[in-house]
């Protein structure tokens, strides 16, 4: 089954460290290539490069676009994920 058409990953990369998260991440680049993949991910680090996102809140698909188009839009709530994200990261110390 290592050729399986459809990938799909629930929080692969939550509990690593930045360091592993980012060796993960390469290694994905290259195993989802030619595969449709479903990515369920809070750390947006870890799919910002995919082609399209879906965003759910308690059920409900919010908005749908690319990485770039959801951050063009004020106010969405891809950006604010983003942001907060940012945020946290930077003002961590």
């Amino acid at each position: 089954m290592s050729n399986a058409p459809i990938l799909i990953l629930d929080g692969a990369t939550a509990s690593l460290d930045s360091v592993s998260e980012a060796l993960i991440r390469d290694a994905l680049e290259t195993l989802t290539a030619s595969r449709t993949t479903l990515v369920i991910a809070h750390r947006l680090s870890t799919v910002q490069r995919r082609d399209s996102f879906l965003v759910f809140d308690h059920g409900s698909t919010l908005e749908q676009g690319s990485h770039t188009d959801l951050l063009a839009r004020p106010g969405s709530q891809y950006r604010c994920l983003c942001e907060a994200q940012t945020t946290d990261f930077l003002v961590g110390d």
